[in-house]
């Protein structure tokens, strides 16, 4: 016969290992996440950044704005202000990048122009590849 004090210790137990479970997986997930090279990179149609514009992507679990110059190069800005980390976009009709926090303003290449930020959209370190004449795949250098 089993005593009431085992079943007891073996259900604690049980549900402890279940538990830790269901805390660790993701913890786990989420660390195992950072190595996968998928992670990493972004696509996106080349029909959806016009000649002079921007666009943001997720790459990884940031997000990047990516800048065409017009003559079929691009450039990589982290989309995070410097002033509280919201979120940047593209203005085209003042050519600028632009958070809609607090107004600041930034040029093509990141640098500041005007608002509350002091500092400049930290640039990123990305490698664009063109992949059947249509889609750009941009993926950490």
């Amino acid at each position: 016969m089993v005593e009431r004090r085992s079943l007891l210790v073996a259900g604690v137990s049980a549900l402890g290992g279940l538990l830790a479970g269901l805390v660790g997986y993701p913890f786990w997930s989420y660390l195992a996440s950072a190595r996968k090279e998928g992670l990493r990179q972004a696509r996106f149609a080349l029909a959806d950044l016009p000649p002079g514009g921007g666009l943001v992507v997720r790459l990884g679990r940031r997000p990047l704005l990516v800048l065409s110059d017009g003559e079929g190069r691009w450039r990589g800005l982290w989309a995070r202000c410097p002033h509280l980390g919201c979120a940047v976009g593209w203005d085209p009709a003042a050519g600028q990048v632009v958070c809609p926090c607090h107004d600041g303003r930034f040029d093509r290449g990141g640098r500041r122009l005007s608002g509350p930020p002091e500092r400049d959209l930290e640039p990123a370190s990305v490698e664009f590849r063109l992949e059947g004449g249509s889609t750009v795949v941009v993926r950490e250098a």
